[in-house]
Parts: C-alpha cells; structure tokens; sequence
C-alpha cells in the first residue's frame, strides 16, 4: 500500500514538474512580435473570467458586437461556410492581412458561440508549451478519433482550448505543435464531462 502511495505520489510530481517544465520552455526565449504565441499574449483578454481575443467573447456577445470589432481588422476576404454546429447556426471564416485565419460561428439567436484563430501563411508555429505559458495550466485534454485522424484537444481555465490534428494516436509533450486556438465555452464544456484532468505531459487515460 506505501509503495503504489509512492509511486502514485511521484507521477502527480512528474506531472507538475513537466508543466512547470513546459512553462518555462514556452516563456524562456524571447519571443518574435509576429509569433502565434506573441500574438496571443498580445490580443487575448481575461474579461469576467473568460479568454477572448481583440475583445471577441464566444458566448458573452452579439452578432452586432461582433461585426463592430470586425470592421476594425485589416481584412481581406471573408466568407460564409457551412455550419456544423447546429440548424440556424451562420458560420464565416476571414482571411486578414497578417496571415491569420479566423473561423467564427454565429447562433440563430445571434450570440457569437466560438471563435477559432489559425495560421494561414504556415510560417508561424505554436507549440503545447508556448500555449501553457500564455493561459497557464491546463485542465484537461481530450483526444477524438475521427475517420481519418485524431483530434486533441488541450484546454485552460477561461474557456479556451489549443487543438492539434494527428494521423496517429498523439502523445503530447512540450513541444508537440497546435495547429489552432478556440475560444468557446461550449467546447471546454462538454471538454469537462468527458475529458482527462490534466496530470501533465504523460499518456492518457
């Protein structure tokens, strides 16, 4: 019984310490103003215990607030995609002139239920530690298999996820790359109930 205390007791420390690990690789050098990670620092915002971007908030806002903020940003093309989250739910993705990739759905109700950033020129890369030094710890990962592929997810307090697409069955480390960011409180929800709390970078379940 002392022994599997032990044991159970040092991988809870090997978790945390590659956490702490994976902080500090993200946050030791300095960071390149036009990284992903940079950018994130930059235009994410806390607003009433939930992450949004240039003050974008899933969720917490309107379509009409949405295309204010929008009319704002250098963008050079947008278009509506079909939705998969629901009838009545608009889906749209806009091309800005930096080379991001945005991917957004509005509600039938009008509420702006998920945003999604991406990096449409490929020249920017955002790793699993980077994104744990700008939202801080994870709560929990998930990883779903799909026809083709397998699709982890990586999600911190405040409703905002990194995703990372595999053609085998991923084990997350540090370095591992995100293809995508989310911010979307329905996503981190149904995340919650059956999704693995995060014991740090290790094999799950």
């Amino acid at each position: 019984m002392k022994r599997l205390l032990l044991l159970m007791f040092t991988l809870v420390l090997l978790g945390a310490g590659a956490t702490m690990f994976a902080r500090a690789l993200g946050s030791a050098r300095p960071l390149d103003p036009d990284s992903f990670a940079a950018m994130l620092t930059r235009d994410s915002q806390l607003i009433n215990e939930t992450w949004c971007w240039r003050k974008i908030c899933p969720q917490h806002m309107g379509a009409s607030q949405l295309w204010q903020i929008m009319d704002q940003q250098p963008i050079l093309d947008m278009q509506e995609q079909s939705s998969t989250l629901r009838s009545g739910a608009a889906a749209y993705q806009a091309m800005l002139e930096n080379g991001w990739r945005l991917y957004f759905n509005i509600s039938d109700n009008n509420l702006v239920r998920l945003l999604d950033i991406s990096d449409s020129s490929k020249r920017r890369s955002l790793s699993a530690g980077e994104l744990i030094a700008v939202y801080g710890t994870p709560l929990w990962m998930l990883t779903s298999q799909q026809s083709t592929h397998y699709v982890t997810y990586l999600c911190f307090r405040g409703w905002v996820c990194g995703i990372t697409i595999s053609q085998q069955q991923p084990i997350l480390r540090a370095w591992s790359l995100i293809q995508s960011v989310t911010f979307s409180p329905t996503m981190a929800t149904i995340g919650l109930e059956s999704g693995w709390r995060w014991r740090g970078f290790r094999t799950y379940p």
